[in-house]
């Protein structure tokens, strides 16, 4: 069974938790020649394409390549997207890389945190528009709601946990 379209690589996270997975994987695609990275969650299946359009465009637009980091915010306090240019050596700069460690992952505080990092680091963020992730059984309700959802998210419309 194919899980993911043609063209598609499937990458095996790396690290202890989450922040080392993250950076690890910013590190991995700017070594294989990516000059910008955009990292979404999979909690957020109905995240509109026009988000992640409006990061890369943000982020090919940046005139300081190697400072700027885009985040799309979540409603609960976190983010369901962050994306970055490689930094000045190409790769992940340690500014860069201090966005991820000691994060209070899975709190209102993850991206109050995230921003304070940012700034201390000098790096240049630039937030788009708010969006929700999937952490609760009510986030799941908002997602069999939503009727615009894309076609990624379909199979949890149709899923047996919406049966009653």
């Amino acid at each position: 069974m194919e899980i993911v379209g043609a063209g598609v690589e499937i990458i095996e996270q790396h690290g202890d938790g989450l922040g080392e997975r993250i950076a690890n994987l910013f590190i991995f695609l700017f070594e294989a020649g990516f000059t910008s990275v955009v990292v979404i969650g999979s909690d957020s299946p109905d995240l509109p394409m026009e988000r992640i359009e409006t990061a890369v465009a943000l982020l090919s637009s940046s005139e300081q390549k190697s400072q700027q980091v885009v985040v799309g915010p979540a409603v609960d306090g976190g983010y369901y997207l962050i994306g970055m240019n490689g930094g000045v050596t190409g790769g992940l700069d340690e500014p860069q890389r201090e966005l991820f460690k000691e994060i209070p992952w899975s709190t209102s505080e993850v991206l109050e945190t995230t921003l304070k990092r940012a700034a201390s680091a000098a790096l240049e963020v630039t937030l788009i528009d708010e969006w929700h992730d999937i952490d609760t059984p009510e986030d799941l309700i908002l997602l069999k709601e939503n009727r615009d959802a894309p076609e990624s998210a379909r199979f949890a419309l149709s899923c047996s946990v919406f049966e009653r």
